[in-house]
C-alpha cells in the first residue's frame, strides 16, 4: 500500500484528480499492479544488456586506473600523468567487485 499512497501524493494530487478516484482502494491497487509490472519488464530488458564485471583469483596481479584532474596551481597536465597504477597482488576477494 506504500505504493499507493506515494501514487497519490505525487501524481494524483499534483493533477488535481478527482478524490472520490483516490479513495477508491481498487483503481489504486490495479494502479500499483501495473506499475510493478511495468518496472519487473524495464529490470528484465535492462538485465539482459548488463555485463559482468572482470573476476580475479588471489595472487593475480592487476592495474587500478586513476583518474587525476588537472591543476593549474601545482602545474599538473592530466594529459601527461599515467592512467594506471600498479601492477598490484590480490590477496582476496572482499565482495563481489572488491578486492583487497
Amino acid at each position: 500500500m506504500e505504493c499507493a499512497h506515494r501514487l497519490v501524493e505525487d501524481v494524483f494530487l499534483r493533477f488535481g484528480f478527482p478524490r472520490k478516484l483516490i479513495s477508491d482502494n481498487d483503481v489504486l491497487r490495479a494502479v500499483c499492479e501495473v506499475n510493478e509490472t511495468e518496472q519487473a519488464r524495464q529490470k528484465h530488458y535492462a538485465d539482459q544488456r548488463r555485463r559482468g564485471g572482470p573476476e580475479f583469483d588471489p595472487g593475480d596481479k592487476v592495474w587500478v586506473a586513476i583518474h587525476v584532474k588537472s591543476d593549474t596551481d601545482y602545474k599538473i597536465t592530466s594529459k601527461f600523468v599515467p592512467k594506471r597504477d600498479g601492477p598490484y597482488i590480490v590477496k582476496h576477494r572482499i565482495f563481489e567487485i572488491s578486492y583487497e
